[in-house]
């Protein structure tokens, strides 16, 4: 043989072998994969199935999950015997949409010893040549359906305790003060204040008194915040008013903390409680307690009412009185002096009345004109006597009612 001949042939050998090696290499690669993929795979929730477009399974990958449906089509090599009639109906039907709806995906569910189980299936038309093959990306999303279905669930509920209770959740940003509703608002009569969730100006549904009693409150917890980088400062509540969508007062209770939203935004998220009501005058037994009888007004969110003595001292107010002077709670100005508390517009008014009481010791009522945002006002005066009959305090009810309001 030539030495050209030669030459040929050894070439030919080399190639060969230089092929050889190549495909030893590969599969001894794949092989590695499948053996570091296998450490996984019953961990994997998903896998391709490569159907012909008679309906029988060509090929699974990976060759083995755990995973119920996955076993079952391994063993009956089409979906035909393992889904029930009507899922198997909606999967061909899916099929044969797939040029008009690629991107949608095929929710199938399929029942196994353990319950519902919920897949997802993606599929494409893969064409060869002449031969057409349908390519499915199976994902188990049992885990996902089930947390969704949880979530669904607990904002029913949620939805439910909030529509019945009134109670909602709330945020405000320190810097920017922007109120923010976490949830829906209902009154007493379940009508919407504050449906939709956002932000929203608080000022709309509260009076300016009692946002100037909120707004401290959350100073006060900044001012710990950045005092000692924590806000450590008790669960303090107070309680103020928000109007009803009829115009009328519903008193809540607020109270929360401060937090960092993101690392960066400092807010303060809390509750508001609505309050419920007394519909009972207390029985008191024993020396009257007048904290507690004027603590029951409470449910009269537009009547301010306040005892005080002789020397003009407050013995007691309720929480609406409270909330016009910028106090937290009616606690805030027992033990102060009338003069010291109301304005001297306000003063000169109670002091003519009070001087009336001690004097004639009988009620007085009176209603007229009031300079102050174009309003009236209605007020009682009653003396409270000793067993000698002598007037020792002087229980005071008012309330201002605007002018305009009354004409409609």
């Amino acid at each position: 043989m030539s030495v050209s001949v030669n030459i040929v042939i050894l070439f030919f050998f080399f190639l060969i072998s230089v092929a050889l090696v190549i495909c030893i290499l590969l599969l001894w690669n794949i092989k590695r994969k499948k053996f570091i993929y296998s450490r996984f795979v019953n961990y994997f929730s998903e896998f391709q199935v490569i159907m012909s477009i008679d309906g029988v399974i060509l090929d699974l990958n990976p060759d083995y999950v755990e995973d119920p449906f996955f076993i079952k089509i391994t063993e009956e090599k089409n979906f035909k015997n393992v889904l029930s009639e009507n899922e198997y109906k909606r999967l061909v039907d899916y099929t044969k949409s797939l040029s008009s709806y690629p991107n949608i995906p095929f929710i199938f569910s399929y029942e196994t010893e353990e319950g519902l189980s919920w897949y997802e299936l993606r599929a494409y038309m893969h064409k060869l040549k002449t031969i057409e093959n349908v390519v499915f990306n199976i994902k188990n999303v049992t885990l996902d359906v089930d947390s969704r279905s949880q979530r669904d669930k607990i904002k029913e509920n949620m939805d439910l305790f909030i529509e019945n209770t009134g109670d909602f959740l709330w945020k405000m940003e320190v810097d920017t003060r922007k109120f923010e509703f976490l949830t829906p608002l209902w009154d007493i009569n379940n009508e919407p204040i504050s449906k939709a969730v956002g932000f929203e100006g608080i000022h709309s549904i509260m009076p300016s008194e009692d946002y100037g009693v909120l707004e401290k409150l959350i100073n006060d917890h900044i001012m710990e915040y950045r005092r000692l980088g924590i806000d450590s400062k008790n669960r303090e509540f107070v309680n103020l008013r928000l109007i009803n969508k009829d115009g009328t007062y519903s008193w809540y209770s607020f109270g929360g903390h401060l937090i960092l939203e993101e690392g960066t935004t400092l807010v303060f998220k809390g509750v508001g409680r609505r309050m419920i009501p007394l519909q009972e005058n207390p029985i008191l037994e024993g020396d009257l307690n007048l904290s507690h009888l004027l603590s029951t007004a409470l449910n009269l969110p537009d009547v301010r009412v306040l005892c005080i003595d002789k020397d003009y001292k407050i013995l007691g107010a309720n929480q609406t009185f409270a909330l016009k002077y910028k106090k937290k709670s009616y606690k805030d100005v027992i033990g102060l002096g009338l003069m010291e508390v109301v304005t001297p517009q306000y003063f000169y008014i109670f002091q003519r009345y009070i001087l009336e009481v001690l004097e004639r010791k009988t009620s007085v009522s009176w209603s007229g004109d009031f300079s102050v945002n174009n309003s009236l006002i209605w007020l009682n005066a009653s003396p409270i006597k000793n067993i000698s009959g002598n007037v020792e305090k002087i229980f005071i009810t008012y309330m201002l009612i605007n002018k305009t309001k009354l004409k409609s």
